[in-house]
């Protein structure tokens, strides 16, 4: 039997692959318990402790203590989906957390196993580098290892997506991908519209080839009725209602496009602004869908159908960009579809800088993971990354804010999220023009560069030197407290860096810090050429002016002078 050595490399990358993640969670050490988790965590312990829902308070608090955590996690179940907090309850009430997140683990990593060992064929070199690109990025790093459903999601639906990859499917192998369909919405609601298209597929393919008898299809149009039936039921007990869940935000035309700009590019879980990698596997399906390519436009529908059940939502105080860990199956296939329809020197020039940004954003969670969970009215991360890098360039000047996070802390809101998100569709259709229109690719790819050396250039914090102005702290006629700065010279000053984000972790949260500023510039003529309020953030962007003195005054009813008082920078 010739040895294949194809196969062989697969199989030791894949190995290494999974072996890298152990490792570096492990390094990592364990994560923050926050956000939702401990809701699952209960949960968990619930079932195998008590064959409920429910674990008296005394109980759980005795069972934390066994188990080294603090002992003051809250007993509260919520109205969450439950089904896989029943399935890693054994690991849970046996192990502990620590052995219900490796179990989380196994779980994310099953995929990659099963297409190792049913569908070799399907993964080839680039496609597995592309899954290790995302394997090791955020958001799939962090959830990897949390006692969130979106893993278990990931996990369904890269196996249905597998198993609609092959051109042949068997009778056991439809029954197997209907079961896994079905079973979406009870790990999460917003699976719903998706298992619906999934489903709505494979059973166009069945009646197409068919392999089911009539008695077979009565029988799987008995289990879907069955299972809607129970699921209504179901999502009623957790939630009140057959078919919502909870949200900040309710569905409109008008919102959508606000809040897909806050899940895309957001600082606190904005997808793309920490997995830029992103932007080339959603140009993919562009390309696929243009080029017709039915699985690639499948895969497109799904993000698009998925998309309008998640938007509305907020992962507040989770981890970042939680909500899009599920979906990431179409995502890598639309890298991969973009890598191959590219097929040239752009895609290297394209990808490489954005992989690099992935990769950079992966460490620094190994080495300070909660520094993630502190973004939240600015990227902390992104200005611990700008010190570490010289103090040039800070990629939070791009992001966004979220109008939820604001308005909770009573923050006015910045109006820039559908400005950006148009930016980015530009990006994004560059990239899938690369694909699309191979005789162009020079002119796309020479625009593409040029659109993102222009972002870069708009993320260049560059300050000026204390001796180039004199500053002063004052009180205005309302008993607001001001800092007036007064240049040597007219300078052109484009924002105002209030202090490191670190040193203010309750900024927006505390009352004294304001809620907003008023920026007056100055010329040395005496004219005004800026007058304008902004939200209450440490980094405050404004139109680029030429001016002689700004005059930032805060704005807020229990404001102190606390903040005048931080190392304030002008760039």
């Amino acid at each position: 039997m010739k040895f294949d050595t194809r196969s062989f490399a697969l199989n030791v990358f894949s190995f290494l692959l999974i072996l890298c993640l152990m490792l570096l969670h492990v390094y990592t050490g364990e994560l923050i318990l926050t956000g939702d988790e401990p809701r699952y965590l209960y949960v968990s312990v619930s079932i195998w402790e008590a064959n409920n829902l429910i674990l008296p308070l005394s109980d759980w608090v005795q069972w934390q203590l066994t188990h080294s955590l603090p002992g003051n996690i809250p007993a509260d179940r919520g109205i969450h989906s439950v089904i896989h907090s029943a399935l890693i309850s054994p690991l849970v009430g046996l192990g502990g957390l620590a052995a219900g997140r490796w179990g989380q683990f196994a779980v994310g990593v099953f995929p990659l196993l099963v297409v190792l060992a049913k569908y070799p064929n399907l993964l080839k070199i680039d496609a597995l580098l592309w899954v290790s690109i995302y394997a090791i990025s955020l958001p799939f790093f962090p959830y990897l290892r949390l006692l969130y459903p979106e893993i278990w999601l990931f996990c369904l639906l890269s196996l249905v997506l597998i198993g609609l990859s092959g051109t042949k499917l068997t009778k056991r192998g439809a029954w197997i991908l209907f079961a896994l369909i079905i079973s979406m919405p009870f790990f999460h609601v917003r699976m719903s519209l998706v298992a619906l298209a999934l489903g709505a597929v494979l059973l166009y393919r069945v009646f197409k080839e068919s392999f089911f008898s009539r008695a077979e299809l009565i029988l799987l149009t008995i289990i879907c009725l069955t299972s809607f039936i129970l699921f209504i039921l179901y999502n009623k007990f957790l939630a009140g209602s057959g078919f919502s869940a909870s949200a900040p935000f309710s569905p409109a035309i008008d919102v959508f496009f606000e809040r897909l700009a806050v899940q895309l590019l957001s600082f606190r879980h904005g997808v793309i602004l920490y997995s830029p990698v992103v932007i080339v596997g959603v140009s993919g399906l562009i390309i696929g869908a243009v080029k017709k390519n039915f699985y690639v436009t499948l895969c497109g529908l799904i993000l698009f159908l998925y998309l309008v059940t998640f938007v509305w939502g907020a992962a507040s105080e989770s981890y970042t960009a939680r909500f899009w860990v599920a979906i990431l199956p179409t995502l890598i296939i639309g890298s991969v579809f973009w890598w191959r329809s590219v097929g040239n020197i752009w895609r290297w020039i394209i990808a490489l800088p954005l992989i690099f940004i992935n990769i950079v954003n992966s460490a620094l969670f190994v080495a300070k993971h909660y520094l993630f969970l502190e973004n939240r009215f600015g990227s902390v991360s992104y200005d611990e990354l700008y010190y570490i890098f010289g103090s040039k360039l800070h990629l939070g000047l791009i992001a966004l804010t979220d109008p939820f996070d604001f308005a909770v802390a009573g923050i006015d809101k910045d109006h820039s999220n559908l400005l950006a998100l148009s930016v980015l569709l530009i990006f994004i259709l560059l990239a899938a023009f690369l694909g699309i229109y191979k005789r162009y690719s020079n002119l796309f790819g020479i625009a593409l560069t040029s659109l993102f050396i222009y972002l870069l250039n708009s993320c260049l914090l560059i300050q000026y030197e204390a001796h180039q102005y004199t500053s002063e702290i004052g009180v205005d006629g309302q008993g607001q407290t001001f800092m007036r700065f007064k240049f040597n010279d007219e300078q052109y000053v484009r924002g105002i860096k209030i202090g490191k984000y670190r040193d203010a972790l309750l900024w927006g949260i505390q009352d004294e810090f304001p809620k907003s500023f008023l920026i007056t510039g100055i010329e040395s003529t005496g004219n005004v050429t800026l007058s304008s309020t902004t939200p209450g953030r440490q980094l405050l962007k404004f139109e680029q002016q030429k001016m002689k003195e700004i005059v930032i005054t805060a704005i807020g009813q229990n404001a102190s002078s606390k903040w005048a008082h931080f190392d304030i920078k002008l760039f």
